[in-house]
């Protein structure tokens, strides 16, 4: 219990938030059903898109996000999880390296501004294709 107490600072929300994801060597994200069918949670979202360095757990639906191993890691156990967050402490260059990539890709491919473009998209092929 002590550990956990000394890692544990509080809940932190919005941009207090954003900037602890930023300031982090390693974020850490475990879906809330571990490795069922739900897709990849929003914290892939906020955690690359702050530039943070993020490892989560493997999906199958997360290729269709992010490449695995160039713009965030994945794990498939705690040994595999616990194996790849000490080689990353020991690679400062290779962290940042997929950090760097992981929020360009989030910038390019998952912001408000792509979003609503991919959304505005949508809209006007269904109504091209009623008129």
């Amino acid at each position: 219990m002590l550990f956990r107490s000394k890692l544990n600072r509080g809940s932190v929300w919005g941009n207090a938030m954003l900037s602890t994801l930023r300031r982090s060597r390693i974020t850490v994200n475990v879906a809330v059903d571990g490795f069922d069918v739900q897709p990849p949670n929003m914290r892939v979202i906020e955690a690359t898109g702050a530039g943070a360095f993020l490892i989560t757990n493997a999906h199958p639906e997360l290729q269709r996000f992010f490449t695995p191993g160039e713009e965030l890691e994945t794990f498939s156990d705690a040994g595999d999880m616990i194996a790849k967050i000490r080689h990353y402490l020991e690679n400062d260059d290779a962290r940042a390296a997929v950090a760097v990539r992981g929020r360009a890709r989030c910038l390019r491919d998952h912001s408000l501004a792509a979003s609503a473009a991919a959304f505005e998209h949508v809209i006007e092929t269904k109504l091209g294709a009623a008129a």
